[in-house]
């Protein structure tokens, strides 16, 4: 109880728009200036919210984004939106449902075996379901998607990262997660377990902790030396995605949240920092590191 009372006092304080506006002020945007041609990267959950807004800053610098999407018709409209805009950069799209290993090692085979480098990997991907569903290939849904997902995907992309010039891991985690600590037993939640009534709340909130200790795992591990791995939070934003999981929040909070734009700024902003200038590991909010617990 008190871990979500700090929670929820950090959150009013620094995670919604109000907090964005404040940290903004101290901003130097001149990363956002660089010339990101032959620069390649791979987004996932490209096609609305964050994933949509990361795209649109890396493409407008001049980067080679693939945009990942689970939906192949919402996708194709999101591609379209973008390519309306007539960026620097290109675009293009593959359809992968980040919660099947199978559609991950396919994505990963036809990204690896062209030779080509990867810069750039930002795992947006994710999942919030509320009743205990189980995927095609029989694992709980959430943990699918937020934890095995994204360590299937980034493991499968380390051959190509590891070509590249100054590479970089950005996983996109939950404020959430810190209200939650690190499960090592029943990460699935089955069904009579000693968790009791599955929450699906807490266990995306459990996955989006799995997500930061597998940054610190991968900055840690020898062979990972070239490529940067970090985490962070987006505050508290208005996306489609907290609308349709947390209508109650949303409802609560409209008018506060912060834009989309403004949730990627960070996700942005850590693609294309100078990468000396990041904590290889770290857990960030409004680019700067914060504590990865309360």
């Amino acid at each position: 109880a008190w871990r979500s009372l700090l929670f929820g006092l950090d959150g009013w304080r620094n995670y919604l728009k109000s907090g964005y506006d404040a940290a903004a002020k101290r901003f130097d945007d001149a990363p956002f200036r660089r010339d990101l041609t032959g620069v390649r990267a791979l987004v996932t959950g490209a096609n609305q919210g964050i994933g949509f807004e990361v795209t649109r800053q890396l493409a407008s610098q001049g980067a080679t984004v693939t945009m990942v999407c689970r939906d192949r018709s919402k996708g194709e409209a999101a591609l379209e939106r973008l390519r309306e805009e007539r960026l620097a950069g290109s675009l293009a799209l593959s359809v992968c449902d980040i919660s099947n290993q199978h559609a991950v090692k396919a994505l990963v085979e036809g990204i690896v075996s062209t030779g080509d480098p990867l810069n750039i990997l930002v795992n947006n991907a994710g999942c919030m379901v509320h009743q205990r569903t189980l995927t095609p290939e029989g694992v709980e849904a959430n943990f699918a998607t937020n934890t095995l997902g994204t360590w299937a995907l980034t493991e499968g992309l380390l051959p190509a990262l590891r070509k590249a010039d100054a590479p970089r891991v950005i996983t996109v985690s939950s404020a959430g997660m810190l209200t939650e600590r690190l499960a090592t037993t029943d990460l699935e939640w089955a069904p009579g377990g000693k968790l009791g009534k599955f929450d699906g709340t807490r266990q995306y909130a459990r996955g989006k902790r799995h997500q930061v200790a597998l940054t610190e795992h991968w900055s840690r591990r020898g062979g990972n030396e070239s490529v940067l791995f970090v985490s962070m939070h987006p505050g508290w934003s208005d996306t489609q995605a907290v609308r349709d999981a947390l209508p109650g929040f949303y409802s609560s909070l409209k008018g506060k949240l912060r834009t989309p734009k403004e949730g990627a700024d960070t996700v942005s902003w850590l693609c294309v920092a100078p990468k000396d200038a990041l904590e290889p590991g770290g857990f960030y909010l409004d680019r700067r590191t914060v504590p990865k617990h309360v």
